[in-house]
């Protein structure tokens, strides 16, 4: 047995302890503030299984065009931040080239499909089996450019990876969803499996 400790109680940080506690060490956790408050809050509570490639940089002209001017809210950044962060920005510009993003995906795609499997034990352990509903990820386009652009995407993500949507016009998902009171007449709405952590409020 030996004796670690863990600087970080975020996912990464208990996952981490908890995988070392099962195999008989002993585990200190270390955070600066109270348990769970500075976890990321980047993925809205999701165990995301449809996610089976990583997040790539845009190398367009245009998309980072917008990005320098926070035209979008896709990014908000300050001068001084950016400065310390360019060599991480750099490799990470440079791993999200075509060919580098779709060796890097063969792999990750394989870590991302166990997600809901390996959360399982943990998700029991914790008592928190009331918290995980298994209904997917919903995304909702207002505009048709953009929702053919994420039906292709994912095509190509259940070709590539095999993982399962499901794609509605706004009146029918209107019998899926009771919660939204109308259908606005361009909404169309993409369904990816996966299971959603529901947030107690």
């Amino acid at each position: 047995m030996a004796e670690f400790l863990v600087l970080g109680a975020g996912m990464v940080g208990v996952s981490s302890a908890l995988a070392l506690q099962a195999r008989g060490h002993q585990v200190t956790i270390v955070d600066r503030k109270g348990a769970g408050l500075e976890t990321s809050y980047g993925n809205a509570g999701m165990i995301q299984v449809e996610a089976a490639e990583p997040y790539a940089l845009p190398r367009d002209l245009v998309t980072l065009f917008k990005y320098a001017l926070e035209i979008s809210n896709d990014v908000t950044w300050k001068m001084r931040g950016v400065v310390q962060m360019a060599p991480a920005l750099w490799s990470y510009f440079r791993y999200s080239s075509p060919e580098k993003h779709a060796h890097i995906s063969q792999f990750y795609s394989r870590l991302v499909a166990r997600s809901t499997e390996d959360h399982r034990s943990l998700i029991r352990d914790a008592k928190a089996e009331s918290l995980i509903r298994h209904r997917g990820l919903v995304m909702l386009h207002r505009n048709e450019k953009a929702f053919e652009k994420a039906a292709k995407k994912a095509a190509f993500l259940r070709q590539e990876y095999g993982v399962l949507s499901d794609i509605f016009d706004g009146k029918r998902y209107l019998k899926e969803e009771p919660a939204l009171k109308k259908a606005q007449q361009a909404l169309c709405i993409l369904r990816k499996a996966g299971a959603v952590l529901r947030r107690e409020s």
